[in-house]
């Protein structure tokens, strides 16, 4: 049976290469994202080690939020600190160090400069890695030196002034030195850093002179780190945290490495795609080798072969195959991800790690390539076993039809499915979305070998000639074998129609916030600061002339924050002035009353948290002790500056930043928004991170935002459609391999060959149109259930992305057309002798 099977597989390589190209995609796709996540891991770390090689041990202090206190801004320490650790037996030398994320430089251009990584303000210190290319350290209050790519970027030199906006608003330095870090252009991953006098340094990024981030320690010769880190602990208590150098530079790498993370997760969705479609692809290659097998494996049979060894049989052919194929798709794997990895270490100046063989990529991939072949290999591997020895003595193969079982199973799912849905939709219940659209999905793939022939019927009046009609009915003698390409198609279309509904919904959200809500006809903030980078700053005194300007009726401006509310992490607000916020807004009061030195709270967010006027919470804000503050008034939600909301003057002793990030301004009536907008401009020359923009332009940079991520989900459509492409290939080819002797009869009583490349392509679209359409459906429909789930997440308006649900069909046809080319042209090209021969 071995020697057997060796030799029909051999013997069939045009087969062979067909099964074994899905099996190649999908493993690529899971060696390259985790590739790709190895070597960026490898080369963050030691980056940032190399940073840390002059640190021993370090003494931080514990984060006011909990969990790791590398993830908030640094808690000060003072002098106390530095002469409490230097008494510790062990302890060679002690000293305090600043770096704080924040400080930002002005170009010449009069706008903060985009930055590949952090922007951070530390105090110069020889003992910091840097080395002075150009200049002389900062010694006076009003002196800095920046890193040299800073100063590549920028154009400054030695002898230059710029202005640096820290905590503080803008001011005014003198360039003094440009340094370098072993040899590099900045410390790591593209950092813009900009070094203070130590005491400027802790005035300006902690908020106070004198202060630092941390103590840094060298340990004297002879001593046990670990034993003195633990004796460090034991002397300075619980308050603050002792780590190694190694830790410290672990904690560093964490956003970095959490990048890389969000890369590979992005990575192994679209192979988690290409996996499951690759799955239906086998199963279907396997269906119809199986089918072409049946004379050879009925004679085995007869000849002597049980049941147990035909199964085998089949299994050892995709055992072959995929042991094959997860070599050449690893190799391919690897390649692409050293490749990403070394454009990805270019563009954020990271040294890439040597090459190494990552094992748990190596074994992830075999385990799905050879997983899911073997899986996808069961059920025609059991259907094998059953063939008959009589069935050697049919000329005719057989018609399959779809299972009634399997039809009533995927009826009742479907039925199940769509019920959760319904009812995920009415109750706010995102689980019940996420069974509804499974159990949904499972009973579609069941029901469409039943749905096949009927929907081939719907469109005969479109295929009038006989070409096309012999193409529709072909699509529809297998229903099975069509049905697993189909779904292969229809599972890519189904998520982007799936993600595309949902952020229409989100836009047209915004939309109609922004339009129906915002009594603002100027926003300003800005369009460049994303997620995790430090806020940006308006100068308050600049809010304070705006007010005062001709055609202004108020301007407000605010400030956010993580905090920590009674126990639970969230964002929280600042008002700069409540009273022109409320106007602008339209804040009403529901309970309570509308000030300035209590806590004030949106119904919804009120209603989460279970607060009501006169209650009083614990607020822990990244900096300063925590607080008992009392709600005093709950407002109606405005769906524009909704949100736990703290005075003021708690944002200016607890924020990160005392001043305002973003401003709204109302302009007064008869007041021309262009000669407003100029003159407020003109205000903010001090504020150099932040522009004017009008309401258009708001929605705008969202729907960019929200554009950006249609075109990543563009993408796993792309890798879809390729493997679909490649699964009717893989159908059409061995579908006529089958029908040799059928095209052979067609083209002997007067078929032309123009005409059998119709009928081929006929049968193609047909397959590829039937998988966009039910994926468009099943996309759409679960996409309007998650929106409706989402109403108090914010989206609010539903939104059907009709103009792309059309392009996924008419690419889908696209896609058909290219699929049957060349099998079309294979079939068009064969022998009527040799052809009709084979009947």
């Amino acid at each position: 049976m071995l020697r057997a099977t060796l030799k029909s597989l051999l013997s069939r390589k045009l087969r062979l290469v067909l099964s074994a190209l899905s099996i190649v995609l999908a493993v690529m796709f899971v060696a390259a994202a985790l590739v790709l996540q190895d070597t960026l891991n490898r080369s963050f770390d030691a980056a940032y080690r190399s940073a840390f090689d002059g640190v021993q041990l370090q003494v931080i202090g514990s984060s006011p939020l909990g969990g790791d206190a590398s993830a908030t801004p640094p808690v000060p320490l003072d002098e106390t600190v530095v002469t409490a650790v230097s008494k510790v037996p062990g302890v060679a030398a002690a000293r305090g160090e600043v770096r704080a994320d924040g400080a930002r430089i002005i170009g010449r251009d009069g706008k903060v400069p985009d930055a590949d990584g952090q922007r951070v303000g530390v105090s110069w210190s020889d003992a910091s890695g840097a080395t002075l290319k150009e200049g002389r350290a900062p010694a006076a209050a009003d002196e800095i030196v920046i890193n040299a790519g800073l100063a590549e970027k920028t154009g400054y030199r030695v002898g230059d002034t710029a202005g640096v906006l820290t905590t503080r608003p803008n001011q005014t330095f003198t360039i003094v030195g440009i340094a370098t870090y072993a040899g590099r252009d900045d410390l790591v991953n593209g950092e813009q850093t900009i070094s203070f006098a130590p005491r400027t340094a802790g005035e300006l990024m902690l908020g106070k002179a004198g202060s630092y981030s941390s103590v840094d320690i060298s340990v004297a010769a002879g001593t046990d780190t670990g034993t003195l880190k633990a004796d460090v602990q034991g002397v300075l208590g619980r308050e603050l945290v002792v780590r190694t150098g190694d830790e410290a530079a672990d904690d560093a790498a964490g956003p970095a490495r959490s990048t890389s993370s969000s890369i590979t997760r992005i990575l192994l969705g679209f192979s988690g795609v290409a996996v499951l479609v690759g799955a239906f692809l086998i199963a279907n290659a396997f269906s119809i080798v199986v089918t072409q097998r049946t004379k050879e494996l009925a004679l085995l049979r007869a000849l002597g072969a049980n049941r147990g060894q035909v199964r085998r049989s089949v299994l050892l052919e995709a055992l072959i195959v995929s042991v094959l194929s997860s070599i050449v798709g690893f190799a391919l794997g690897l390649l692409i991800g050293r490749a990403a990895a070394s454009a990805l270490g270019g563009s954020t100046g990271v040294p890439i790690a040597g090459f190494r063989l990552p094992v748990a990529a190596l074994l992830v991939s075999f385990l799905v390539g050879i997983g899911v072949t073997l899986i996808s290999a069961l059920v025609p591997a059991r259907r094998a076993s059953r063939v008959a020895p009589v069935a050697a003595m049919r000329q005719a193969l057989p018609t399959e039809r779809p299972g009634k079982v399997r039809t009533i199973v995927g009826a009742v799912l479907f039925g199940l499915g769509v019920a959760a849905l319904v009812a995920g939709a009415a109750g706010g219940a995102v689980g019940a979305i996420g069974v509804g659209g499974v159990a949904t999905f499972v009973g579609i793939v069941l029901l469409t070998p039943a749905l096949v022939r009927p929907a081939t019927g719907l469109i005969r009046g479109l295929t009038r000639s006989t070409p096309a009609r012999l193409g529709r009915l072909n699509a529809a003698r297998n229903p099975q074998r069509a049905a697993l390409t189909v779904v292969s198609l229809m599972i890519g279309v189904m998520l982007v129609t799936l993600v595309s509904t949902i952020l229409t919904s989100y836009r047209s959200t915004v939309t109609q916030t922004v339009q129906d809500n915002l009594n603002a006809e100027l926003i300003i903030y800005s369009s460049s600061a994303g997620p995790g980078t430090t806020p940006p700053s308006i100068d308050p005194s600049a809010l304070q002339k705006m007010r005062q300007e001709p055609g202004v009726a108020a301007a407000a401006g605010f400030s956010y924050e993580t905090a920590r509310v009674d126990g639970k992490d969230q964002l929280v607000y600042a008002w700069d002035d409540v009273d022109q916020m409320s106007r602008i807004a339209s804040v009403r009061a529901l309970s309570g009353t509308i000030g300035t030195d209590r806590v004030m709270v949106n119904e919804s967010t009120a209603k989460s948290m279970g607060l009501a006027v006169g209650d009083r919470t614990n607020v822990q804000l990244v900096r300063g002790p925590e607080v008992q503050l009392e709600v005093g008034a709950i407002f109606a939600d405005t769906r524009v500056v909704d949100g736990f909301v703290v005075p003021w003057s708690q944002a200016g002793t607890g924020f990160r930043s005392p001043q305002p990030s973003q401003a709204y301004v109302q302009l007064a009536d008869g007041a021309t928004q262009a000669d407003v907008r100029n003159r407020i401009s003109t205000l903010l020359a001090g504020s150099p991170e932040v522009d004017v923009h009008d309401r258009s332009e708001l929605i705008d940079d969202n729907a960019q935002a929200l554009n950006m991520i249609i075109s990543i989900v563009q993408v796993l459509l792309a890798i879809a459609m390729i493997i679909a492409i490649l699964g009717v290939v893989n159908t059409l080819v061995l579908s006529i391999l089958e029908r040799v002797g059928e095209l052979g009869m067609l083209r002997a009583v007067g078929m032309y060959r123009r005409e059998v490349r119709r009928m081929i392509v006929t049968e193609s679209v047909v397959m590829s149109v039937l998988g966009a359409v039910l994926g468009v459906v099943l996309g759409a429909g679960v996409g309007l259930a998650a929106v409706r789930a989402f109403n108090d997440q914010g989206i609010t308006d539903v939104a059907i992305p009709w103009p792309l649900m059309l392009v996924y069909v008419v690419a889908s046809a696209i896609v058909g057309v290219l699929a049957a080319l060349a099998p079309a042209g294979r079939a068009a090209k064969l022998d009527v002798l040799t052809a009709v021969r084979a009947v």
